[in-house]
């Protein structure tokens, strides 16, 4: 049975779990500099666990430390019932999806470059604005390209390992 939302609501972080066993290592300090200049612009997706009602983060758990090393006392949260096993998966999905994604760079350059007051809160830097526009240009929509596609059953080797798999 997929997730239930059941409401937005603040709750006081130090009631908050971080997801066991979560997998993903965060920028918690990327994500303390957004704090600082965006505040709190994305709600943590806590899970009420069944007949205890105790909450555990999770999508979120990066923004939870961050807020957190922040001194903010409370946070903004979708509650949601689910499985462990739907847990799990939502768990999951927030860090592969995020993976997966790939930017337009031009879209992305022309994003950067329309802000009013420098890079701060963004988790881009100077060093990453130049790379991007030393960057070769992107291919066109539907040419060939050197990399594999996930949906090709090709060996991916996980630039942090160096352990290959093949997805899917």
């Amino acid at each position: 049975m997929p997730a239930r939302f059941l409401e937005t609501r603040e709750l006081p972080l130090d009631e908050l779990t971080p997801f066991p066993g979560n997998a993903r290592r965060g920028q918690v300090e990327i994500i303390r500099e957004s704090l600082r200049r965006n505040g709190q612009y994305r709600s943590m997706v806590v899970r009420v666990m069944p007949h205890t009602g105790a909450w555990v983060v999770l999508a979120g758990n990066h923004t939870l430390q961050a807020m957190i090393a922040e001194g903010h006392k409370t946070g903004r949260c979708e509650l949601i019932e689910c499985s462990d096993d739907e847990a799990r998966r939502v768990n999951l999905v927030d860090n592969q999806a995020s993976d997966l994604a790939v930017n337009d760079t031009e879209a992305l350059l022309e994003l950067l470059g329309s802000l009013d007051d420098g890079l701060e809160g963004t988790g881009f830097t100077d060093a990453d604005m130049e790379a991007l526009l030393a960057a070769p240009p992107a291919a066109e929509p539907g040419a060939e390209s050197d990399q594999p596609r996930l949906d090709e059953k090709s060996p991916v080797t996980c630039p942090e390992c160096g352990h290959e798999f093949v997805p899917g």
